[in-house]
């Protein structure tokens, strides 16, 4: 990761992580999540509400061949947007602010939508209480802190995916 952020600017704070994920992104090489039966690519919902770090998130899982079923943007377009494609979904990656709103709050109607979906959390806000909350009452699969590194964006979804083979490990060290 790139180091802590220090409470205060918001706006500050936005831009200096979306500059650092956005070169985490767009400057480095991806490893493939493989497919499903039948070479069908992984499905991913994306609930993010800063459109850079949407398109971010979204450019990176299509690096690794994965692909986007769909997106939101607030607590509000969660069921709408997220119920034309819910069986399909194999992964939903979620902001935790989204706006004014906390969206933990939502996971358990997303999840008696979409039983089959892994949730993974990628916030910038890994307080203590959010962390115990997403992990242990609400059993989200895994809680991704922005900025995320290369690594730790492809290693949390080939470890939730169950797609890590070893293959991943010998990209990172061929790289060093």
């Amino acid at each position: 990761m790139f180091g802590k952020f220090k409470k205060g600017n918001k706006n500050k704070r936005g831009d200096l992580m979306r500059q650092q994920t956005k070169v985490i992104v767009h400057n480095t090489s991806w490893f493939s999540l493989g497919q499903k039966a039948k070479g069908k690519p992984f499905q991913f919902f994306v609930i993010e509400d800063m459109f850079e770090l949407r398109q971010i998130v979204q450019d990176a899982i299509v690096m690794m061949d994965g692909a986007i079923a769909g997106y939101a943007e607030s607590c509000d377009e969660i069921i709408h947007k997220l119920k034309p494609v819910k069986s399909i979904v194999d992964v939903i990656t979620m902001d935790i602010n989204l706006g004014k709103m906390n969206s933990l709050s939502m996971i358990p109607v997303i999840k008696e939508m979409a039983p089959q979906a892994k949730i993974v959390i990628v916030s910038a806000n890994p307080t203590e209480s959010n962390v115990k909350r997403a992990l242990f009452e609400l059993n989200v699969h895994h809680f991704l802190v922005k900025p995320f590194s290369h690594e730790d964006f492809c290693e949390t979804f080939a470890h939730v995916l169950g797609t890590n083979t070893g293959y991943l490990a010998d990209v990172f060290r061929a790289t060093e």
